[in-house]
Order: C-alpha cells, then sequence, then structure tokens
C-alpha cells in the first residue's frame, strides 16, 4: 500500500514483512513441490508459513497478535522468538540449554570482536558452517565458557547449542502444522472451492541471512528436502518490491450484507446494497417462481434438498459474481 495511505490506516500493515517474506520465497524457489513450509530466519524472530496445494494459506478471521483475531486481511503465519542473534540459558539440573525468546542485545558477535557469546551464530561460525567474522574469536569464546563454567569440550557444547536451535525451530515447524489440523483453511484464491487438506510439508525453503546454515540441519531433522532460495538474505525486500508491483492497481471491496452497505476503502467509496444479491444469479428467479407455486400452505414446512441445493449454488455464483 502507499505510504500515505499507511499514515491513514496503519493496522493495514500488520504482518507486513511476513508476508514479503512470502513474496519473496514465490519470486525466488525453485521448488515444485504444491506442499511445503518457509522459514524466514532473522536475528531476533523466525516467520512460519505454510504453502498448501501450490498457494499460501490466508488468514480468513483476519492477522493473529498473541493469539487475537485483529480482522485484518493477511496471510497465514507464525511468529517465534528465535533467531541468529537469541540469548542462552543454561539449566544446570537438567544439563540443557534453552534458545530465546530475549535476543543477545548491547554487544555483537565474539566473532566480530564481541565481549561475550551469540549462541546461535557464534555456534555457526566456530563449527565453519557460516564465514562471519573470525573463526578463532568464536572458538575462544567457546573454549572460555566450556571450560571454565561448563567442563565441556567447547566443539561438544557449540554442538548442543546449535542442537538446541535446531530442536526448537523443529518444534514450532511441528505446532504450525498441528494447528492447522484443526482449523478450516483457505488460499489466498480459494472462495468457490472447499478448503484444502492439510498435509505434511514435503519440503522446508528459507530465507534470511542465517538460512544457508540452519535451514540444511532443519530439513535433516524433518527428513525433509530443502532449499535456501537465492538472495536469501534479500529475499525480503524482493518479495516488498514483488507485492508492489503486483498490487499497484488493486481494490479491495467489503460487501457487509448484513447492513447493507458496500465499501472500497482506496477510493472512499461507501454506498448502500439496494437489491438482494441472489437476484443477480441466473436461473435463480424463475427457480423462486416455481417453488412458489409448489409450496404447500403450510409454512412450516421444512426445505428440500432441491431448495438447499440451489442455496448453495445461488451463494456460489453470487461469490464469483461479488469477486
Amino acid at each position: 500500500m502507499p505510504l500515505a495511505d499507511s499514515k491513514l490506516r496503519p493496522i493495514e500493515t500488520i504482518l507486513s514483512g511476513p508476508a514479503a517474506s512470502i513474496m519473496g520465497v514465490q519470486a525466488l524457489t525453485r521448488r515444485a513441490d504444491e506442499n511445503y513450509v518457509i522459514i524466514d530466519l532473522g536475528g531476533t524472530t523466525t516467520d512460519l508459513a505454510a504453502v498448501v496445494g501450490g498457494e499460501v494459506l490466508f488468514e480468513r478471521d483476519g492477522a493473529t497478535i498473541s493469539g487475537f483475531k485483529t480482522l485484518v486481511p493477511a496471510l497465514l503465519t507464525r511468529s517465534i522468538g528465535l533467531g541468529g542473534d537469541s540469548a542462552i540459558a543454561y539449566d544446570p539440573q537438567g544439563k540443557s540449554f534453552k534458545i530465546g525468546p530475549p535476543r543477545r542485545a548491547g554487544t555483537p558477535p565474539a566473532c566480530l570482536g564481541g565481549a561475550a557469546l551469540t549462541p546461535p551464530t557464534d555456534a555457526a561460525v566456530a563449527l565453519e558452517l557460516a564465514q562471519v567474522g573470525e573463526r578463532g574469536r568464536a572458538v575462544n569464546a567457546w573454549r572460555a565458557w566450556g571450560g571454565a563454567e561448563l567442563g565441556l569440550p567447547w566443539e561438544e557444547l557449540a554442538q548442543k547449542v546449535l542442537d538446541a536451535f535446531i530442536d526448537r525451530l523443529a518444534g514450532a515447524v511441528q505446532s504450525l502444522y498441528a494447528e492447522l489440523e484443526n482449523v478450516p483453511l483457505y488460499t489466498v484464491s480459494e472462495i468457490l472451492t472447499p478448503p484444502p487438506e492439510v498435509r505434511p510439508p514435503r519440503a522446508v525453503v528459507g530465507l534470511g541471512a542465517p538460512a544457508p546454515v540452519f535451514i540444511p540441519l532443519l530439513a535433516q531433522q524433518l527428513k525433509l528436502p530443502w532449499e535456501a532460495v537465492s538472495f536469501a538474505a534479500g529475499a525480503n525486500a524482493v518479495g516488498g518490491a514483488a507485492a508492489a508491483r503486483a498490487t499497484m492497481g488493486g481494490l479491495t471491496l467489503h460487501a457487509d450484507t448484513e447492513l447493507g452497505v458496500a465499501t472500497i476503502p482506496e477510493m472512499g467509496f461507501r454506498e448502500q446494497i439496494k437489491r438482494p444479491m441472489f437476484l443477480i444469479c441466473p436461473g435463480h428467479a424463475g427457480w423462486r417462481r416455481q417453488r412458489r407455486k409448489s409450496l404447500p400452505k403450510q409454512r412450516a414446512t421444512p426445505p428440500s434438498r432441491k431448495s438447499i441445493s440451489w442455496r448453495k449454488k445461488a451463494f456460489i455464483w453470487c461469490a464469483g459474481f461479488i469477486r
């Protein structure tokens, strides 16, 4: 949406960042699979989205923020506090690590000269999975923490942290698809056809600067093929540009049949709906006349199967007309 419109209706920018990432993946991916999960890895958060039947899913009741429905049209995405700069907490009793949701703020990673570890990033650099800054600095930081405080070899410690990161990411993917199994799904173009069936993802597609490091590890744990899209670090910007070009001539029509009001926000248009929408449906008026002639005098007669079938067809025709 134009900047001027975003100033008037800032609420409609909710989750626009994840939406741009989805558009970026669709523009850049080489995957031919119809069902795959999109992972957008950032420094603080990771966003997830599902592609079902070749299309991204749409939030029919609006974007969900902290469990609350906003009624703002949006693609279906979920965010978790997990990223390349996530902080880490060690449980000495369970000898386990917890990654995120807080971010390791105030200092750069050890590999870039920081005074303390930024665990996911420094683990990837120390284990030679990424080339960022100086590996020696990252190794020394892991060695100081592992040997002096935990009594672990630095390689084992860095690997445990990396495993904890991937475990949490895999859990988020599983939670997303468990949620989708219990709600009706709608793709962007789905209005007339039944909602698509939820199926497990057949591939993992990632973007974001950390994607080339963490997406292969996640895919290995999920036992799925993977792809880190080209220009992964800038794929979000590619998606934003693609979305702007694709929606430059778009309009939004809201038809409230209960209030009898139609609005087009982009044009400042608001007008009463002056006639029942079913009148526009081909064949429906003639069927109504025949139906009235055949109805018995008792007004409490339940609708027949033919009546229900015609109503369904009428709704589908009207939905197509409105769209």
